[in-house]
């Protein structure tokens, strides 16, 4: 899994360079930033979570729907080092205004995304705008994604 290239930081020039700045010059969507949510579920919901990192003055607010933390499959990472990694640099990224909605089902996929999702959890715990959910009986599917799309919605854009 993590043997090839990565792309992320692509991506996101992408969506802050190219898209959002087509969008905010050819639709009736004003230029704030404040406000304006990423949201996805799987790895979606991973970049999401590092959009709102490494953009902040772009993105407000993530909706991180079954986040496919690195290191769910042992034989990926048996030592969890890439994923303490990542809970060092959310440590480190620190950002109290960003609004985070997580969440995770307990059937299929998601039924491994607790234990990363709790410690994910921690990190997070002292900000006020943050929130996870476990959804019993859910699957990683875009059913059981549609089915609580509200509570993040409502969430973050109080």
């Amino acid at each position: 899994m993590f043997a090839g290239e990565i792309i992320s930081d692509n991506y996101l020039l992408f969506l802050t360079k190219e898209l959002i700045p087509y969008i905010e010059k050819n639709y009736s969507v004003g230029q704030k930033s404040k406000d304006r949510l990423i949201a996805g579920a799987c790895m979606g919901g991973l970049i999401s979570w590092y959009a709102v990192l490494e953009y902040p003055h772009v993105f407000d607010h993530a909706a991180c729907f079954s986040t496919h933390w690195p290191g769910i499959w042992p034989k990926d990472d048996p030592e969890q080092k890439i994923f303490e990694a990542f809970l060092h640099y959310a440590a480190q990224k620190n950002i109290p205004n960003a609004r985070w909605y997580f969440d995770h089902g307990t059937e299929g996929l998601d039924q491994y995304y607790g234990p990363y999702q709790e410690k994910m959890n921690v990190v997070y715990s002292e900000n006020k705008h943050f929130k996870s959910r476990v959804h019993q009986g859910f699957d990683h599917s875009e059913n059981s994604w549609s089915h609580h799309f509200e509570e993040p919605i409502i969430h973050l854009w109080k």
